[in-house]
């Protein structure tokens, strides 16, 4: 007889005895050679993947072809595969884009209304980031005006009254984006498995990755941020006369 072939099957699979397989109305004796916990994109627990190349007898013609690269082209994979399809089988041919997929997939009501709160959220966040350093800088504002103006009868030059009030805002706003990236950086990680996005995903696991263009982003925001506060703190302070400063010192 034929000899088995060798497959992957799951473990709900291989547990049955006198696995075959039935292909154009011949049975090919199965033996497992391995397990697997899920197939990517099957939801099923019972499965055997059956390698092609084991099969040499059939001729049997590929019906699924899965292409790779950055430069890949839909029409030009589909011209070549009808151009290729066998004369007397009339095949029809399928071209399925995976960035096609996931532009619906990002369309679709729900991850839109996911979108707009995560947009939000982020917009909300700024916002009071904003106010924050806005009050910080307020509620100082006369007693640090008073000191730098002191400290300009002293000698202090614009150059060092800017980077004293850099040194004073670097601990707070380092201390809040310090803060907010750890806590990005993190819930993701402890909510992924909370959330069950494999149910999104057929049982594939979804990774978390580190976005760098939005951790590029967050750097550029805070460096605005500060510059902002040292110029507009600078700015006002300059418009607080010597003579007013030394007659409420006095």
């Amino acid at each position: 007889g034929t000899a088995p072939i060798p497959v992957i099957a799951s473990a709900v699979a291989s547990r049955q005895p006198g696995l075959t397989a039935a292909l154009d109305q011949q049975f090919f004796p199965l033996r497992v050679a391995g397990t697997a916990a899920r197939l990517p994109g099957f939801d099923r627990d019972e499965f055997v993947m059956v390698p092609r190349q084991a099969l040499p007898a059939l001729n049997l013609p590929p019906t699924g072809l899965l292409v790779a690269g950055a430069g890949a082209d839909p029409a030009a994979v589909r011209a070549a595969a009808q151009l290729h399809a066998p004369p007397d089988r009339a095949i029809p041919v399928e071209v399925v884009a995976r960035a096609a997929i996931r532009s619906k997939l990002e369309r679709s009501a729900f991850n839109d209304g996911i979108s707009l709160a995560f947009t939000a959220g982020i917009a909300a966040a700024v916002l009071a980031g904003l106010l924050g350093i806005a009050l910080a800088l307020v509620v100082d504002a006369g007693a640090r005006g008073r000191a730098l103006s002191l400290l300009r009868t002293m000698g202090l030059g614009p150059r060092q009254a800017r980077r004293l009030l850099l040194i004073e805002l670097m601990p707070l706003m380092a201390t809040a984006l310090v803060a907010g990236g750890a806590l990005g950086v993190v819930m993701p990680r402890l909510l992924s498995s909370t959330l069950g996005l494999t149910e999104f995903t057929a049982g594939t696991p979804v990774p978390t990755t580190f976005d760098g263009a939005a951790a590029g982003l967050l750097a550029g925001l805070f460096a605005v941020l500060v510059v902002g506060g040292v110029l507009t703190e600078a700015a006002t302070n300059r418009r607080l006369g010597l003579g007013q400063v030394l007659r409420v010192g006095n």
